[in-house]
């Protein structure tokens, strides 16, 4: 298991769907705790994608009597140490002040799911959960799921009430639900 514990946004910062602003770069630092191993990994935001992608990933032996050998990079999953380090490590801005944080709609879910698809406040929860999902390259339509505790087909309902009114932005048409 990889433990994430440091690292740094830089980079302009890039408005995107619904309300956010992320850093364009992320360089993310962490140890696998079993073997001592180190890792950097550096994820840049892309625009047209709507989402970070793996730039550039870096393994260090633990030490002298160690190294890196091509069967344990063979067993890295690549996509899950990107997921896993911006989930853990990216701090997402809202436009209006302040940081996006799921706990916050997680613990709004009663208040969200009593408002309903015909809110525009609880589709904007939706949108915010989505988004923070894909940008993180996680699955959003699960996490939408999972954070309200709704079935499937009213996850769906509720993700293309919130894409109709424009809250997902242009390539989420592209991406759907990743």
């Amino acid at each position: 298991m990889i433990q994430w514990g440091g690292g740094g946004l830089t980079g302009d910062e890039v408005p995107t769907a619904p309300d956010f602003l992320v850093r364009r770069d992320v360089e993310v630092y962490g140890i696998d705790t079993e073997s001592g191993a180190k890792f950097t990994l550096n994820a840049i935001y892309d625009d047209t994608m709507g989402r970070y992608y793996l730039h550039a990933l870096s393994v260090e032996a633990a030490g002298p009597a160690s190294e890196v050998t091509g069967a344990a990079l063979r067993e890295l999953k690549v996509q899950s140490l990107l997921r896993d380090a911006l989930a853990d490590m990216v701090e997402i801005e809202l436009q209006g002040g302040g940081f996006f944080d799921v706990r916050d709609v997680a613990a709004a879910r009663d208040e969200i799911t009593s408002a309903g698809p015909s809110s525009r406040e609880a589709m904007l929860a939706v949108s915010r959960v989505y988004r923070a999902a894909q940008i993180a390259s996680a699955r959003p339509a699960k996490a939408v799921q999972d954070v309200l505790a709704l079935t499937q087909p009213t996850a769906t309902l509720w993700i293309r009430r919130a894409r109709e009114l424009g809250l997902l932005g242009s390539f989420s048409e592209a991406l759907r639900d990743g």
